[in-house]
């Protein structure tokens, strides 16, 4: 009887062990940030572990995101084995762009079906900026000129080409506002003409170091010019009768106030429209300012020769710049219009392969240009480029191994610098390359081998050193592999830069037979 007892329970320990679930393998995935807060520009530590079964799992290529306050992501970082240490933990460092947004981020790390997210905060970095301001006197009258001048920096710096605003109020309203660039060495300069029925009173100037919000401000007075001297007093209506004659006739009035000398205008030189300083002559010591329409884009002072050289931002073609020259007292001349010249060659043209069998040249260059076509000195062909900038143009063929020289010539006269294409034999055409197909797949020139993806894994696309996340790709589906290489734990290239990481169970890659690839390669 007991027999026949153990026989029953070793038969349903065996039953039991048939039908009991399959063990369940156990992931675990910790992750951890140096801190909560980094300012711009510094650099955020990542790390943590990943077990499976209690156990490294250096196999496991967790994949990290980082995405800004807006949802995008931002950075990318997949370990491979080896960055993976025998006790399963990992790391790796991510440096915040200097013109990072700020506010919350999200980082999340995944690996073996499971997903870490932490926040951060990106805040903006302690620095010292300043800016000063002063006017070029304290009290001035009606109708005058008023030189504004400062200078910005960060951290000791001088700031150059940043925006500044200027205000000029009184009694705390705004009569004037000034958008403007800083120049050199961060100093900026903006005149400001006070009108002929300005108030008399006090007036208040602001300068806004644009990129900061910092403001600082200085004032200046108004006050009405002295009275002009009044007329002489009337004479005694009784005059004691003199010798001789009689009175003549009265003396006419003494001579009125001098008006001023009129400022002259400034001779200024060609500008173009790579330049970014704008030079000429005018009187010793004044003052030339640069508009560009409504806004000021440079003011500087001649030096002792009444040479000047006003730095600007780089201006398009066609632009009418406005230059004005101010003396001492801040009286302005009329004003020298120049009109920004096209200085910028065209980009060197694109040429199609050339053979002796051609009997003309094809390619692209700047719409509209002119395209000259050289063997040495001597012109060859000449045509136009259409709107889309493709150029056809007819030549008598050349001899194999003859090069010629392709010149793009802009309406404004710039000539690009020449492009050179070499002439080569001439092959008849062949017919289409026979198609070769393997396990019912077309094969493509430059392809290896294949993958079959088994479990779903991520599609990765390459910029630069960094991977961008794609999509998911499912089970079942297959691509081409063209190359491989060890980059980011191993991956396989499906080409146009997409790329498949090399994990075990999750691919399978396979190659054609040498016949195969021979017969596609020939």
């Amino acid at each position: 009887m007991k027999k026949q007892l153990s026989i029953l329970v070793a038969i349903l320990l065996l039953l039991v062990g048939t039908i009991s679930p399959a063990y369940a393998a156990e992931a675990t995935l910790t992750v951890n940030l140096d801190q909560d807060r980094y300012p711009i520009g510094s650099i955020v530590t990542v790390s943590g572990t990943v077990h499976l079964d209690g156990q490294a799992a250096r196999t496991a290529n967790p994949t990290m995101q980082v995405k800004d306050p807006s949802g995008s992501v931002v950075a990318v970082h997949q370990w491979n084995q080896n960055e993976i240490g025998n006790d399963g933990s990992f790391s790796t460092t991510y440096k915040i762009p200097n013109d990072a947004e700020t506010g919350g981020y999200s980082l999340l790390v995944s690996a073996l079906g499971k997903s870490v997210t932490k926040e951060f905060r990106v805040e903006k970095a302690s620095v010292s900026n300043t800016i000063t301001v002063s006017t070029d006197k304290e009290k001035y009258n009606r109708g005058n000129t008023i030189i504004i001048s400062g200078a910005v920096s960060s951290n000791g710096a001088p700031v150059s080409g940043t925006d500044i605003t200027i205000t000029v109020e009184k009694d705390g309203s705004a009569l004037a506002a000034l958008q403007i660039k800083s120049g050199p060495n961060g100093i900026f300069v903006a005149p400001y003409q006070l009108s002929a029925d300005a108030e008399t009173g006090t007036y208040t100037v602001k300068a806004t170091f644009s990129a900061y919000k910092i403001t600082q401000s200085t004032s200046f007075t108004v006050e009405l010019p002295p009275a002009p001297p009044g007329p002489d007093p009337k004479p005694d209506p009784k005059p004691e009768p003199g010798p001789g004659p009689g009175p003549g006739p009265s003396p006419g009035p003494g001579p009125g106030p001098v008006p001023p000398k009129a400022v002259p205008a400034p001779i200024v030189n060609e500008v173009g429209d790579q330049d970014t300083v704008v030079t000429g002559s005018t009187e010793n010591g004044f003052t030339i300012q640069i508009n560009a329409g409504m806004q000021v884009i440079g003011t500087a002072k001649a030096d002792g020769a009444g040479k000047f050289s006003v730095a600007i931002p780089a201006q398009k073609a066609g632009t009418v710049l406005e230059v004005t020259a101010l003396d001492n007292n801040g009286q302005k001349s009329s004003p020298v219009k120049v009109t920004v010249k096209d200085k910028t060659p065209p980009a060197g043209p694109e040429i199609n392969s050339l053979t002796d069998q051609d009997k003309k040249i094809t390619g692209s260059a700047e719409p509209g240009s002119r395209v000259s076509i050289l063997r040495g000195d001597i012109e060859i062909g000449r045509g136009m480029a259409d709107k889309n900038g493709a150029f056809s143009i007819p030549i008598q063929n050349q001899k194999a191994g003859t090069t010629l020289s392709v010149i793009s010539t802009d309406a404004a006269g710039n000539s690009s610098a020449a492009a050179t294409v070499e002439v080569t034999v001439g092959k008849k055409a062949e017919g289409p390359a026979p198609k070769v197909y393997w396990d019912g797949d077309l094969l493509k020139k430059g392809q290896i081998g294949r993958v079959t993806i088994e479990k779903p894994i991520n599609l990765w696309k390459r910029e630069g050193d960094k991977l961008v996340f794609v999509r998911v790709l499912k089970p079942g589906e297959r691509y081409r592999v063209y190359n491989y290489d060890s980059a980011h734990g191993g991956q396989y290239g499906l080409g146009s830069g997409y790329y498949v990481t090399n994990m075990k169970g999750y691919v399978k890659y396979q190659t054609p037979s040498k016949a195969k690839l021979k017969e596609l390669n020939g």
